[in-house]
């Protein structure tokens, strides 16, 4: 009893109140929308792109460094606390406390400064636009759709090789796509661009990531040890994330019609590749549910009789890449962050980056609608 009066100090008691505060908040999806994605979410970002989108170098990842570091010499202090102390409970106890207490601030401003995003409205909402509930046929003609433009998109391009770009040419390309799509939609203009290459690039072997976005300081990194002909797509992602749109599935969407805009083969490129491959997972998860595997292999058998020589070889490059630098670790860290999904209301975990295909057929007949 002594202790849970101690634990309930000023401090305490301020940082469970804004706990408490922000998950009622969150509960309303339409306060979240109009409050702060809209409102509180576009000041704060622009003011955290304003600060760091000059500096050339990731700001962000070094703020992890100097975390781990402070965290690394707090428990090695509490360590030689405990065991020179006589009244080890009591310092057990304030480093429990102390341990919440950091827990319970970075929880508060990760959801402050971009993680209330989870709970809007999004894309639904601003473009009036409904997940569209496919069926197995019209995902076969999509993908086919995707293959014969990919085939195209190849036909332009003059290397043999997997192509290359700059990593600064695909983020000023990226650049030039919002600016266009958000003349059709304004709540897409992006202020203060602040994408940057990632300083622990070949850490994304041992974690699974391509990209990744820093809530703390508005930055998002790209790997640049990837090829290159990935990095349009993954660029225009991981603005999306910028732009208040937290749920993977949303921030696909919003980067693929992003990419969309651009008039770069490249970038025409990448998207098909990037669709080719959620297409044809949504494809093997849909026969596999309903156990018709052999009905599977005859369909990929016929949609890569439709893709061309070059464009199998470049995915098999790509699949190569990722094959001969994938680390055991990556599927450990890939089910923790399927956890982390799940736990900011996208219950399909991982999984969810495949959604992207029911809002790209439900967007594409909502523009035919139009027409």
């Amino acid at each position: 009893m002594k202790y849970f009066n101690q634990f309930f100090t000023k401090k305490n008691t301020t940082l469970i109140a804004l706990i408490v505060m922000i998950f009622c908040f969150e509960q309303n999806s339409f306060w979240v929308e109009k409050y702060y994605s809209n409102g509180f979410y576009k000041i704060t970002s622009i003011v955290q792109r304003s600060l760091f989108s000059w500096i050339p170098f990731s700001i962000g990842d070094i703020l992890y460094v100097l975390v781990v570091l402070y965290i690394v010499v707090k428990i090695f202090r509490f360590i030689q606390q405990i065991l020179n102390a006589k009244e080890r409970l009591i310092i057990f106890k304030a480093g429990l406390t102390s341990l919440l207490q950091f827990l319970s601030i970075i929880y508060i401003l990760f959801k402050l400064l971009w993680g209330l995003n989870y709970s809007r409205l999004g894309v639904a909402h601003q473009f009036n636009l409904k997940k569209y509930a496919y069926t197995k046929e019209e995902l076969i003609d999509l993908t086919r759709d995707l293959i014969f433009d990919a085939n195209f998109c190849r036909k332009q391009i003059a290397d043999t090789n997997l192509p290359r770009s700059s990593i600064d040419s695909i983020f000023a390309e990226s650049k030039k796509c919002y600016q266009k799509i958000s003349s059709k939609y304004t709540f897409l203009k992006a202020q203060q661009f602040a994408v940057k290459p990632s300083l622990y690039s070949l850490a994304g072997n041992y974690f699974g990531y391509t990209g990744y976005y820093n809530p703390f300081t508005g930055e998002a990194q790209i790997r640049s040890d990837l090829p290159s002909v990935l990095l349009p797509v993954i660029c225009c992602h991981e603005v999306a994330h910028q732009l208040a749109y937290a749920s993977e599935e949303e921030a696909n969407f919003i980067g693929c019609i992003a990419a969309n805009e651009s008039d770069n083969i490249i970038f025409r490129y990448s998207l098909d590749l990037e669709l080719i491959d959620y297409a044809q997972r949504e494809l093997a998860s849909i026969f596999i549910e309903s156990n018709r595997i052999k009905e599977l292999i005859a369909t990929n058998y016929s949609l890569k009789n439709c893709m061309s020589e070059q464009v199998k070889k470049d995915r098999k490059a790509i699949r190569q890449f990722f094959e001969k630098n994938r680390n055991d670790i990556a599927n450990y860290s890939n089910i923790v962050y399927d956890k982390y999904l799940k736990l900011n209301k996208q219950s399909k975990g991982i999984s969810s980056y495949n959604e992207v295909i029911g809002w790209i057929l439900g967007y594409k007949k909502q523009l035919e609608h139009k027409d």
